[in-house]
C-alpha cells in the first residue's frame, strides 16, 4: 500500500515524463515501444500508465506520438530531400498514404504543399543572406 502511495505522489508523472524520452527515441528510431513494455519498465499497470499519461501531457499516448511524428517527418522535409514515401517510413509510419492523412489531420495540408512551401521561403532566405539583394521583395 505505501508503495502505491508513493507512485500516485507524482513519481509517476516523472517517470512518464522520462517515458516520453524513450518514446521520442523511438520515434526518431521508428521502433513502436508498446504501452506494455513502458508500463511494465516503470512497474505500473497499463491502464495506470495511460490515465497517468494524458494526465501529465493532455492527450493519450497514441496522439502523442502520431504528433511526434509528425514534427520529426517536418524536420526531414526541411532538412533532407528524401521523398514522402522514404520520410514516412523512417517516421515508423506504415506507408505514405497513412502519413499524408496524420499529416492532413495534424498540421491541417497535405505534406507535399507543406515542404513546397515552406521550402521556397527557406531558399529565398538562403539566397539572400548568401547574395544579398539578389531576391524579390516579399509584398
Amino acid at each position: 500500500m505505501s508503495r502505491r502511495r508513493s507512485r500516485r505522489d507524482g513519481s509517476v508523472a516523472l517517470a512518464i515524463t522520462s517515458a516520453s524520452f524513450v518514446l521520442d527515441e523511438c520515434v526518431k528510431n521508428s521502433y513502436a515501444k508498446r504501452k506494455k513494455e513502458l508500463a511494465s519498465s516503470l512497474d505500473i499497470s497499463v491502464g495506470h500508465f495511460c490515465r497517468a499519461f494524458k494526465c501529465t501531457f493532455g492527450m493519450s499516448a497514441r496522439i502523442w506520438i502520431r504528433q511526434r511524428r509528425i514534427q520529426f517527418a517536418q524536420g526531414l522535409m526541411l532538412t533532407t530531400r528524401a521523398s514522402l514515401s522514404e520520410i514516412a517510413l523512417s517516421c515508423g509510419m506504415s506507408d505514405q498514404p497513412h502519413f499524408t492523412r496524420s499529416f492532413r489531420r495534424i498540421v491541417g495540408e497535405a505534406p507535399f504543399s507543406w515542404r513546397q512551401t515552406r521550402h521556397g521561403a527557406i531558399e529565398e532566405r538562403v539566397t539572400e543572406v548568401a547574395y544579398p539583394g539578389t531576391t524579390k521583395p516579399i509584398t
